[in-house]
């Protein structure tokens, strides 16, 4: 596959976004490329972005999009990376307090209920998203439960992969909005 299919998306219709989607699409996704050095991150960043034009393209000047996309890109590579590097950082350290409460009588309770807890939270989540909408149930319990590919499950749906990128970003920002409390009172 080559960049040029890695991003692409269907016209719109809309003639001044197609018009600078069609000529910045493959800066946007090399740039993100370049800094987040990972073609499924860069494609998402691609993806997000080329979203939030078209949510904005009336305020748009067409003649500074470009730079815009560029700019954009560029700062949304940059905060994945400083996020990536934190949660490492976080998980480092995880690691390390895990490893001194690993003989504790009280962690082993503790970590059964959140386990526990987390199992309730997890099927209760599958089960609201399945209301909520069946596409999104079906792309991300294939995906996040089976192990498929996204190639996979876009073939099985016979849609394109910048369509099960857009479900899976849909359906996690709704994830997000719905059970973010929930999952981090039991992460506590």
């Amino acid at each position: 596959m080559n960049e040029m299919e890695s991003v692409e998306m269907e016209f719109t219709g809309n003639i001044k976004f197609d018009s600078i989607y069609g000529r910045n699409r493959n800066k946007v996704f090399r740039t993100a490329l370049y800094y987040t050095k990972r073609r499924e991150i860069a494609e998402e960043i691609t993806q997000e972005i080329f979203m939030e034009l078209y949510v904005k393209i009336e305020e748009i000047d067409e003649g500074k999009a470009e730079n815009w996309l560029l700019t954009v890109t560029k700062n949304r590579s940059l905060n994945w990376i400083h996020k990536s590097n934190a949660e490492m950082r976080s998980i480092e350290y995880l690691q390390d307090v895990e490893e001194l409460l690993t003989d504790s009588v009280e962690y082993d309770m503790i970590e059964q209920e959140r386990k526990k807890d987390f199992g309730v939270l997890s099927k209760e989540i599958f089960l609201e998203l399945h209301k909520e909408n069946e596409r999104w149930y079906e792309v991300v319990s294939g995906i996040y439960c089976l192990g498929k590919t996204s190639t996979e499950i876009a073939d099985e749906l016979d849609v394109s992969k910048d369509v099960i990128y857009a479900i899976i970003y849909r359906a996690r920002q709704w994830i997000k909005r719905n059970y973010r409390e929930q999952y981090e009172k039991i992460f506590e």
